[in-house]
């Protein structure tokens, strides 16, 4: 039986920065009992790359700077905590990131992980 590989679908340019080492942290409002290797998947949607493109009036964020759809790099998860009131929100501490050197195409890095179960760590 291969291992199991969980799957965190982030949307872009978060799914970068968590793969690069610089978002630490990710905030769900659920929780997981989960820690250890994770895959990072970008998910397809372009909304908050536009956004920032709207919002600051600059060209510097590309969304073809980014992948979509495929899976971008793994992390750790090393804790999680909560916080808030009445809705509470959960932080995964992400540590030991690894953002796949050359821009997979659609499913190109599902290949290389090839005979792995993959679960989405959703609720």
């Amino acid at each position: 039986m291969s291992p199991e590989i969980r799957c965190l679908s982030v949307r872009q340019p978060w799914a970068w920065g968590i793969c690069a080492g610089i978002k630490t942290v990710e905030n769900r409002t659920w929780t997981t009992q989960h820690r250890g290797r994770i895959a990072i998947h970008a998910s397809t949607s372009a909304q908050v790359v536009n956004a920032i493109r709207k919002t600051t009036g600059s060209d510097s964020v590309h969304r073809d700077a980014f992948n979509f759809g495929a899976i971008i790099g793994f992390a750790d998860i090393v804790d999680v905590s909560s916080y808030g009131r009445g809705f509470q929100l959960r932080s995964c501490v992400l540590q030991a990131a690894f953002l796949f050197p050359q821009r997979p195409h659609q499913c190109q890095a599902c290949d290389l992980l090839a005979g792995s179960k993959f679960q989405a760590d959703t609720p």
